[in-house]
């Protein structure tokens, strides 16, 4: 099992999601939002930040706006049809804010949109935002001396074979899929099991009952291409951050 594993992250997804590292010593700076001892294994950190509206993007396309009552299987079937990178068009995935790390002022908004894209396209678009906000968590993770060697991911998220190919391209990292996909689930039945006598720590109950299920490697050419997509998300979300700002203070003032 993957445990509580120096340099393995875990990608937590559902309508919030979160991307934390196990690391032997503090990492903070950039878009690292919490840094704490491990409450399975004591000599190490989880470190990492959240996306608060990671899942729920999704949900908000589909629902308010796509007004899609399509279950995510079928809503997602068309996107896997459309190339990587969503032919240019970029989603930044802060609907709420992300008072943590960005500001609480930083709101998505779709990037390069045009008359060429379709719905798929869209939902396309907010696969891969949520994917590159992962993506800058653990560039902020590397750039305060952790290694990321593979990414568990759990939650609803990890039940998209589509989504979870996009994260390994995007991340350039192996994406592990439990056998049990609901972290609390298994957190809470760890601590059964060791409250029963059935393991003598957390760190063993982890070990033993946290199962490997299928791995999705990155695609070397499209990983290059997402490269590309993430150099792009990074200038534009400079600039969309101080846009974020100007666009809160009408907010404020429409709000009196």
């Amino acid at each position: 099992g993957a445990a509580a594993s120096k340099g393995v992250a875990q990608s937590q997804g559902g309508a919030t999601s979160a991307f934390t590292l196990c690391w032997d010593s503090p990492l903070r700076g950039g878009e690292i939002g919490w840094c704490i001892p491990s409450p399975i294994e004591p000599a190490l950190y989880n470190a990492g930040g959240p996306i608060t509206t990671g899942g729920a993007s999704l949900d908000w396309l589909l629902r308010s706006l796509l007004h899609s009552s399509a279950d995510y299987e079928t809503a997602l079937a068309g996107a896997e049809g459309v190339q990587a990178a969503a032919q240019g068009l970029l989603f930044y995935p802060y609907l709420a804010g992300e008072e943590l790390t960005l500001g609480r002022d930083v709101r998505g908004m779709f990037l390069g949109l045009g008359i060429e894209h379709t719905s798929d396209h869209l939902i396309r678009a907010v696969l891969e935002g949520v994917a590159l906000a992962g993506r800058s968590i653990l560039e902020s993770l590397l750039a305060a001396g952790g290694l990321v060697y593979e990414v568990w991911t759990y939650g609803g998220q990890a039940r998209s074979g589509l989504w979870n190919q996009i994260k390994a391209n995007v991340w350039n990292r192996p994406v592990v899929i439990p056998r049990v996909r609901h972290a609390g689930c298994l957190g809470a039945a760890a601590i059964a099991a060791v409250g029963v006598g059935e393991y003598p720590s957390l760190s063993a109950a982890s070990q033993g009952m946290a199962q490997r299920g299928q791995c999705y490697l990155p695609h070397p050419d499209q990983a290059a291409l997402y490269d590309e997509a993430y150099r792009a998300y990074r200038r534009i979300g400079l600039r969309a951050r101080e846009l974020s700002v100007d666009l809160g203070a009408l907010r404020k003032d429409s709000e009196r």
